[in-house]
């Protein structure tokens, strides 16, 4: 009876420490979307950085923490040439580091359109950092696809027309003879009308 007791107050506990830790890494994302929204500004950058991993170590499997990580690193990548050896490198990894976080956002809630669509950006930007031509051996382009269609099937005006931008941009990108200018611009006329300022 003793025992039972016993178990049942650390089931308790361990159910509260949990809530607890649940509800500080809220904060946290509460904190570092505020920065984020100030990006520009280099401080508010890495404080939002700081802010988004500390909510992680408190609830590594948080699929708000997930998605918003996978979408940090994209940005950093997203901001550095390909066309230069020295950041083409650190691109990769920015994106390789979002892909990661990406995939969990993914597999801990499937049906989320944030995953996949930021998942879908990481590896159009890893794509480019490596190359299109070798990313396509590695069958990324597919994966892309996989990713970036379902969003546009849920929702493809989200964030003012990103999915339809992005496609349109991995059709324009493509070598020869898989690049379909068609396509991408039909896409992008679609993108374009729902947010005409909106170019990336």
């Amino acid at each position: 009876m003793r025992k039972r007791a016993v178990r049942l107050i650390f089931l308790i506990l361990l159910g509260w420490s949990f809530f607890s830790f649940a509800s500080q890494a809220t904060k946290l994302l509460e904190k570092a979307d505020k920065n984020w929204q100030k990006r520009s500004n280099r401080y508010c950058l890495e404080r939002s950085k700081e802010l988004y991993l500390e909510a992680y170590k408190l609830d590594p499997l948080s699929y708000e923490t997930n998605w918003r990580l996978c979408r940090f690193f994209v940005y950093l990548a997203d901001i550095l040439d390909e066309k230069d050896k020295a950041q083409r490198k650190k691109k990769t990894s920015y994106a390789k580091t979002a892909i990661s976080y990406g995939e969990k956002a993914v597999e801990l809630d499937p049906c989320g359109i944030e995953g996949h669509y930021y998942l879908a950006l990481a590896i159009g930007q890893y794509s480019l950092g490596i190359s299109v031509i070798k990313a396509l051996r590695k069958g990324l382009g597919s994966k892309f696809l996989k990713h970036i269609n379902f969003v546009l099937e849920k929702k493809e005006d989200f964030e003012k027309g990103g999915p339809l931008r992005a496609i349109g941009r991995y059709w324009y990108k493509l070598p020869w003879p898989k690049r379909d200018l068609k396509k991408s611009l039909f896409y992008l006329k679609k993108a374009a009308f729902i947010a005409p300022r909106n170019v990336r």
